[in-house]
């Protein structure tokens, strides 16, 4: 039996204590004056109420042995678990949780990747259905076994039950056996049993991390099956179906070989799928490898207009560059595809031409796969192409914002917004005023208008400095449908009138309802050199869209009709491009050139430029301006981004800006650009490293053994790079583990293709590029065929668990069909499960805030000792009818009868004693010591006298109550009184059952002393009686 120990959890404050002998000594002094017993009482309730204090502030615990158990049911919920045992699961609970004991707790947990607590430990459980809803790609029982311990009462005995197939891919649980079971926790397990007697899964696809141009090679695929027939196997590269392959699957595993001759340098990606009837996992039919191809570098010229890419693209082609020219809408849909280009040139395209993904991965290939990146300028370009903001921008070594010391004209708009009745239309309106807000500088003005009702100014036409401000006010408009644009549009023409801007424009978006303004009004928009643009966002009739059409066309602007929500963004930033105008530089220039830079090596002075597009460079290390325009604004800057390379070249390539370089330059127009893209290009190459990869558990591994061309380790190099995916990037820092060794890790929780490029310094030729791939083709979950029974004995051992018979599979059945239902088992193991056959538990209760009670009771006690004035006698008096309260309120004592005499307490039987001697005198009229009447005093009547035989009692009114004891003879003479006293009742007297006096009427003074006499108080005749009938029995 264990007995209760104390323990403090602010053991410090106990030095508090050793004030309680001042306080005793200084006590003594401020107590003087209290009589001895009083003092001493004071001064020990002071003391213990400071040493109460005290053990408080150190956090008192008692600890003291338990009986309650508490029971916590974990569930797997992962996909490895079939279906149709989660209702089996909630029963087997239901029923083990009905045998719970009163004092027992039951609580349910389930998990997958992650976990979450259903229900607390309680004294009922019953479960309908689970509500939570944990990600079940992958296993984590240590991470549920973790919540579940901290999810215990800490006043209980614990218990887990685990109910799971034992497949975990995160984590290890049977290390986290070992904390449970230190903690006193036992691990019952209930296994989840099953087996797939007809499937087919594909356990991986093997190809060489690289390969040689026109080198034959092996990918080779891994086919598991748990039966004998067959299948088709198919097989593509890049996408593309090359090859479909019946097959004769064995049980067990299966080697299938594709020979492979690849004639293209680049990443090239393999994909192999497994078709097979029957097949009761589908999602595991996929496996994917990579193998990079090296060759000759490609590079990838984007440009919307083939006449902006025609001069760039012989140039480079004559200097033995292998250039593809695509269209913005052909660019790689997937960062793999990407890795096909060295390099990515965009030729005077617009931000509103890519979508966002596309942006990233750009970024992303540049920045953590080491490809180069070169915008070239144009009208549609750098900040008039609206690339503000974008990630592109941020790869790139300038920023569209021009420098504020720059005077530049700006621009302003104003943006018409109308509901229109579409799904999300209003967030749809308000996303793209805020991508306007953007792309638009800082001294260029935008406005918001809409019908609230009236019509409005939502947001006034003001500078787009503070971005954030407008944002968050344009997502509080609320546009509503307004009746006609006729006003809106002259409030629009009124706020762009009054602005000092060169270009003005005004965006409508509209479902085409409104009644179209005036033709007056249109014409005076136009005068006054202001552009309309219309969208028309699935109009109801051909009339609006009419109506639209001749509103942008009347002014200059441009009519868009959207059939997909997800085109106004990308229209309304085509449309900011307008107002951006003002950045574009149009006259002849000679630039200034750093003649020592790489780039212009043996090229001499380059020739004047017609134009360029004015942006900023970036206060960043690494920015090099080489060319620089005649107002010092950016021509051609450079710099490194990541583990790639940038070039922002903000004259064009065609002979509009550049006729002089085409025409007066000759030849060293194609050796200059042939020069910036080479700098561009990663730098790859064939290193003598072996080097592997291994994604488990979510994370990626990445070794490397780099040797030297003898065989010589190579050590102490930096080696870091870059991890991207099709959803995400990452930073790689490797760091050395053993000679020659290299070793790093990443996140890799999706499934699909990841890229892995390293960048390392070689002492001969500078920064190279090394790049690998792996593969998570699906979820761990579907390469479970059955339950892990190692982990599962495990669990109950280190803990000293039971393990339940749990799930068997029915052997006649191809599906993980249990022989019989796992409800009906809970009932039967409900008892075992909440036997109490665990060591006893002791648990600590706080004893603080019992301690802070007992303070403010002996604060009390104190005060009441110091200052109340109460004899000890009226204290025992009141404790004893309070105990005789106690016992009657519970039953031990009965209450009286009614009619029976009821002991008194001795003051009473004294007191009722003195009364009684009280009125025989007043009824015989005698006395001792009576004090006579003056003379000639009339006597007063009977009533008024009081007098019991000359007033019988009423009909129906009670008799006076009998003597309680016999009368004693008086000891002190009785008092005569004269007359009645001003103020007191005539009826008080003896009869009056609160009356007690000494056998005289209350209502009258003694007669020897009337003119002296003041009256008196009923309370005070009370006392005078009381300190008589002492005296008496004195």
């Amino acid at each position: 039996m264990l007995l209760p120990q104390v323990s403090f959890t602010h053991l410090a404050y106990l030095i508090l204590l050793l004030l309680l002998p001042g306080l005793w000594w200084v006590s003594q002094r401020s107590l003087a004056g209290l009589p001895a017993g009083r003092a001493r009482l004071a001064l020990g309730l002071r003391c213990a109420l400071v040493a109460a204090l005290v053990f408080a502030l150190a956090g008192t615990q008692i600890t003291r042995p338990t009986k309650r158990l508490a029971v916590l049911f974990l569930l797997d919920r992962s996909h490895s678990i079939p279906d149709d045992h989660h209702q089996r699961e909630l029963d087997f609970v239901n029923e083990a949780a009905a045998r719970m004991g009163p004092n027992d707790r039951a609580g349910v947990l389930v998990f997958g990747s992650d976990a979450y607590l259903e229900v607390e430990p309680s004294a009922a459980l019953r479960l309908d259905r689970i509500h939570s809803l944990p990600a079940r790609d992958y296993t984590d029982i240590a991470g549920a076994l973790r919540l579940a311990m901290a999810a215990f009462p800490d006043d209980a005995q614990k218990r887990i039950v685990l109910l799971t197939d034992g497949n975990e891919n995160l984590g290890s649980a049977l290390q986290e056996a070992l904390g449970a079971n230190a903690a006193g926790i036992q691990v019952d397990v209930v296994p989840i049993r099953y087996h797939y007697q007809h499937e087919v899964l594909l356990e991986k696809l093997l190809a060489p991390a690289e390969a040689k141009v026109g080198e034959p090679f092996e990918v080779r695929a891994i086919v598991n099956s748990t039966y004998a027939g067959q299948a088709t196997l198919r097989f593509f590269r890049d996408r593309q179906l090359v090859e479909s392959r019946p097959v004769a699957l064995r049980p067990g595993k299966n080697l299938i070989r594709f020979p492979q001759t690849l004639t293209r340098s680049r990443p090239h990606t393999f994909e192999a799928v497994v078709e097979a009837q029957p097949d009761q996992l589908p999602d595991n039919n996929r496996a994917l490898a990579l193998t990079l191809v090296r060759g000759r570098p490609r590079v990838l010229l984007v440009s919307a207009d083939p006449e902006d890419a025609r001069f760039l693209a012989a140039a480079l082609r004559t200097q033995q560059i292998e250039v593809d020219v695509r269209a913005p809408g052909q660019l790689p849909a997937s960062l793999a595809d990407f890795q096909t280009y060295d390099s990515l040139i965009l030729c005077n395209v617009g931000a509103d031409q890519l979508t966002p993904d596309q942006m990233k991965m750009i970024r992303s290939n540049v920045r953590d796969l080491g490809a180069g990146l070169i915008m070239v300028g144009g009208e549609q370009s750098f900040g008039p192409g609206a690339w503000r903001g974008t990630p592109v921008e941020e790869a790139l070594p300038v920023n569209m914002e021009i420098r504020k010391e720059r005077v530049m004209p700006s621009g302003a708009v104003a943006l018409v917004l109308h509901t229109c009745e579409f799904p999300d239309g209003t967030r749809w309106a308000r996303e793209t005023a805020a991508a306007v807000v953007d792309v638009l500088g800082e001294e260029d003005k935008i406005g918001v208008l809409l019908y609230s009702p009236p019509e409005e100014w939502g947001l006034p036409m003001q500078p787009a400095r503070d971005k954030d401000f407008l944002k968050t006010r344009i997502f509080q408009l609320n546009p509503l449908d307004m009746p006609d644009f006729h006003r809106i549009m002259s409030m629009a023409y009124d706020g762009l009138r009054k602005t000092d801007a060169r270009v003005k424009h005004i965006i409508v978006i509209s479902d085409g309802d409104p009644q179209s303004p005036t033709s007056r009004l249109l014409q005076e928009i136009t005068r006054a050199k202001i552009s309309i643009s219309t969208v028309a966002v699935f109009p109801h009739d051909s009339n609006g869209v009419r109506a639209m059409q001749q509103m942008a066309r009347a002014t200059g602007g441009r009519f868009y009709q959207v059939q997909q929500a997800e085109e106004i963004p990308r229209i309304f930033l085509k449309e900011a491009q307008r107002v951006l105008k003002p950045a574009i530089i149009e006259e002849v220039f000679q630039p200034q050139a750093q003649m020592d830079a790489p780039l212009l090596k043996g090229l001499g002075v380059p020739p004047p430029l017609r134009g360029y597009v004015a942006t900023t460079a970036k206060q960043a290390p690494g920015v090099e301006i080489v060319i620089a325009s005649h107002k010092n604004d950016p021509v051609l800057a450079t710099w490194r981004f990541g583990l790639g390379k940038a070039v922002a070249f903000t004259s064009d390539a065609t002979n509009k800006w550049a006729a002089p370089w085409l025409v007066r330059w000759g030849g060293r127009f194609n050796q200059f650009w042939a020069q910036v893209v080479r700098w561009t290009i990663r730098s790859t190459a064939r290193a003598s490293f072996e080097t592997s990869v291994e994604i488990s558990e979510r994370r990626g591994r990445v070794v490397i053994d780099a040797l030297d061309e003898q065989g010589n380790f190579l050590n102490f190099l930096d080696i870091r790079g870059g991890v991207a995916s099709e959803r995400r990037s990452l930073d790689l820092r490797l760091e050395q583990t053993a000679p020659g060794r290299y070793e790093g890790t990443f996140d890799a929780p999706d499934t699909g293709q990841y890229i892995i490029s390293l960048s390392y310094q070689d002492p001969k030729v500078g920064q190279r590029l090394y790049t690998v791939g792996a593969s998570v083709p699906y979820s761990p979950e579907y390469a479970s065929l059955q339950a892990n029974e190692p982990v599962l004995t495990g669990l109950a051992e280190r803990t000293g668990g039971r393990l339940h018979p749990g799930l068997t599979p029915d052997p006649s059945s191809g599906y993980p069909r249990p022989s019989r239902k796992l409800s009906g088992q809970g009932g039967e193991w409900g008892r075992i499960l909440f036997r109490h056959d665990r060591p006893t538990h002791a648990a600590p209760v706080d004893l603080w805030p019992l301690l802070v009670l007992v303070t403010a009771w002996l604060l009390l006690a104190d005060i009441a000792v110091r200052r109340v004035m109460v004899s000890p006698r009226e204290v025992w008096g009141w404790l004893w009818a309070g105990l005789l309260a106690l016992l009657r309120r519970t039953g031990i004592l009965r209450s009286p009868r009614a009619g029976m005499e009821q002991p008194s307490p001795e003051p009473l039987v004294r007191l009722r004693r003195a009364k009684e001697q009280a009125r025989q005198r007043v009824a015989t009229g005698s006395g001792p010591g009576r004090i006579a009447e003056p003379a000639g005093a009339a006597a007063p009547p009977p009533a008024a006298r009081g007098d019991e035989a000359a007033s019988p009692p009423a009909a129906g009114t009670q008799a006076a109550e009998p003597s309680l004891a016999p009368t004693p003879k008086p000891s002190r003479p009785a008092v005569a009184w004269s007359k009645s006293v001003p103020g007191v009742p005539a009826a008080a007297g003896p009869s009056d059952p609160d009356f007690i006096g000494t056998g005289a009427r209350p209502d009258a003074v003694p007669a020897a002393d009337a003119s002296a006499t003041e009256p008196e108080d009923h309370t005070s005749r009370l006392l005078r009686a009381k300190r008589r009938a002492r005296g008496q029995d004195e």
